[in-house]
């Protein structure tokens, strides 16, 4: 009996060990893996830079004395499009009542204003791929978004930069 105690006694102790072992062992690779994202973090490129020296129709020139405007451009019959617009609708609620402005423009839309919109941003900006979000802050510069950087986050961090540019330039 004694000696049934005794043993029970060590592998609570080994169990205790091996529990603290663990768990000094997760905690290793916690600090481990947190450390690395951070490096990445710190290292990483940004997702979008405002591009300057881009002209823009008088109609986009216009709408910039109001404050930011984003523009989508996509195509008919285009899955990524249906994302991109989703995107818009959403951001697009989140900035109702503020002083950014959000147009759309489609490839296959015959209208004037869309076909111009296209023409002229194809030749100045270079839209090469469908969708793509322009966000313009106030002196016309321009952070791009195509279908494999268009992520929410991003454009609503390019909002709010153009947006403080916008406050800290008063036209």
């Amino acid at each position: 009996m004694d000696l049934h105690k005794r043993t029970r006694k060590r592998r609570k102790a080994m169990d205790k060990n091996e529990r603290r072992q663990f768990v000094a062992a997760i905690l290793i690779v916690c600090v481990s893996v947190a450390s690395i994202m951070a490096i990445e973090l710190a290292f990483r490129p940004p997702a979008y830079e405002f591009e300057t020296g881009v002209t823009h129709p008088q109609e986009i020139s216009d709408l910039l004395k109001n404050g930011t405007v984003v523009l989508l451009f996509t195509q008919d019959h285009c899955a990524d499009c249906m994302k991109g617009a989703q995107i818009m609708a959403d951001l697009q609620s989140q900035y109702n009542g503020t002083n950014v402005t959000f147009a759309r423009f489609n490839a296959y839309d015959n209208t004037t204003t869309s076909l111009k919109m296209f023409k002229d941003y194809d030749i100045r900006a270079g839209i090469d791929s469908f969708p793509q979000v322009f966000v313009i802050r106030g002196d016309g510069a321009v952070a791009k978004f195509t279908y494999k950087t268009m992520d929410i986050s991003q454009i609503k961090s390019a909002i709010e930069d153009a947006q403080n540019w916008h406050q800290s330039h008063p036209t």
